[in-house]
């Protein structure tokens, strides 16, 4: 009897372990839904924030960039263009890397963010030393005239401050404090921008600029440092060795700094074929197609270290937001790039003059270049969160070489509007690329699940 009755007695602690593991499955699928519009939320909240901070890092570059042409000329603005340009792919295609592994690791495990930043800061000494003795050797050894020679030499100064600004603002934008990122840049920004107008109304030329430019540098470094210090977690309890650093860094490196370098091809290649005035018109059209891409950058600067942090967990989320995004980049660009090539006279003459009306007719041809440009951007972060760097790295070099050889071949012939459609056929080939290998690393996730 007793054997008989066993059942009935277990039944209710059945039933009970089955409602309770009921509601624990639905306790779970809440609060798997909870994280995943929390984690909307903070990528929509920092995509906000970084919009605003690019499109008035944008304003404020664009009245730095009429000062100068207004105020110094075609030639100067020119000189100036093509010196600032250089700086930037100098620091950027050394240390690109090293700023994404940063943002991906910090972004994962916080307490990484105060041994991290020690030893890039360290590795970044030693490039910034590197790019002020190569800016200095150049300056000495090429034949340059006496003025632009000046310019190299002083080109040197900035290198330090703009390498420690972008690992600082990468650490924040790992921690997902977009407002700081918002109060720095404008707070610079704005600096640089009165400097600018005292040195020229002042009499300075382009030499002073240099100068100025480095000391609001400088500033932005110490400010961003003191909110670091006050900001930064804990340490965790796991070292990290520079060599393991390095090992984990180069692909990153490497396509950060092919990404660099294919982004000043083809401003080098004017400097190369025509005077600083070509440069001076190719150099205010690139300024409204950057200015084009502010919305799309914002996304995608909130992007990757919000998917950094949760896409091991929802693939299939990650495939359908990316395809959402890449149907919202396209229609951005289509709406947009149409408006900018229909006002691309009466912009280029009320904001820069008559003098730059050149500009206007590049300025057409470069918008349409964004569209398969920021459609490769969408399918690099894919790639990104998917740890599919290494052939993401081989695509970035491929666009490097087609960017080489399709802009010089049309700038030698067709001058600055031959560049411009240069990297649009650039991109769109590198988009094709992109294409087949999101669709097979796609197809292997799913064979995985």
């Amino acid at each position: 009897m007793q054997l008989k009755e066993q059942p009935k007695q277990e039944q209710p602690k059945q039933e009970e372990t089955a409602k309770q593991e009921q509601r624990s499955w639905w306790q779970q699928l809440l609060a798997r839904g909870q994280g995943l519009i929390s984690g909307e939320r903070r990528l929509l909240g920092g995509s906000a924030v970084l919009l605003f901070s690019n499109l008035g890092g944008s304003a404020l570059g664009f009245l730095v960039s009429i000062s100068v042409a207004r105020l110094l000329g075609s030639a100067s603005f020119g000189q100036y263009a093509f010196i600032t340009a250089v700086i930037f792919t100098a620091d950027g295609a050394l240390e690109a890397g090293l700023d994404s592994l940063l943002t991906r690791d910090v972004a994962a495990d916080p307490s990484r963010s105060r041994p991290y930043l020690r030893l890039i800061t360290r590795i970044k000494l030693l490039l910034a030393a590197l790019i002020a003795l190569g800016f200095l050797l150049y300056a000495q050894f090429a034949n340059l005239d006496p003025q632009l020679r000046d310019l190299f030499r002083l080109a040197a100064l900035p290198a330090l401050p703009i390498m420690l600004n972008s690992s600082i603002i990468n650490l924040f934008r790992a921690w997902q404090r977009m407002s700081i990122i918002l109060a720095l840049s404008l707070g610079t920004l704005t600096l640089q921008l009165l400097l600018y107008l005292s040195a020229i109304l002042l009499g300075g030329g382009v030499g002073h600029l240099l100068v100025l430019f480095f000391v609001a540098q400088g500033c932005m470094t110490v400010a961003a440092y003191f909110i670091y210090r006050r900001l930064a977690p804990a340490e965790g309890l796991e070292p990290v060795q520079t060599g393991v650093l390095l090992r984990r860094t180069l692909p990153f490196a490497v396509s950060g700094g092919l990404q660099v370098l294919g982004g000043s091809v083809d401003l080098f290649m004017i400097n190369a074929f025509f005077s600083p005035l070509e440069v001076g018109y190719y150099a205010i059209a690139i300024r409204f197609y950057n200015g084009l891409r502010q919305p799309p950058n914002a996304l995608f600067g909130a992007l990757f270290p919000n998917l950094s942090e949760r896409a091991a967990q929802a693939g299939a989320q990650l495939n359908r937001t990316f395809r959402l995004g890449l149907r919202l980049l396209a229609l951005y660009i289509l709406v947009a790039a149409s408006f900018f090539a229909l006002i691309a006279t009466p912009l280029i003459y009320y904001t820069y003059g008559d003098s730059y009306a050149a500009s206007a007719h590049i300025l057409r041809a470069l918008v349409w270049a964004n569209l398969p440009l920021l459609l490769n951007a969408a399918c690099l972060f894919y790639l990104y969160a998917r740890n599919d760097e290494r052939f993401a790295t081989l695509i970035i070099a491929a666009n490097l070489g087609l960017r080489v050889l399709l802009i010089a071949t049309l700038t030698a012939s067709r001058g600055p509007l031959g560049a411009a459609v240069g990297l649009g056929l650039a991109e769109a080939a590198t988009l094709l690329l992109y294409s087949f290998r999101v669709k097979a690393v796609s197809q292997q996730e799913q064979e995985g699940r």
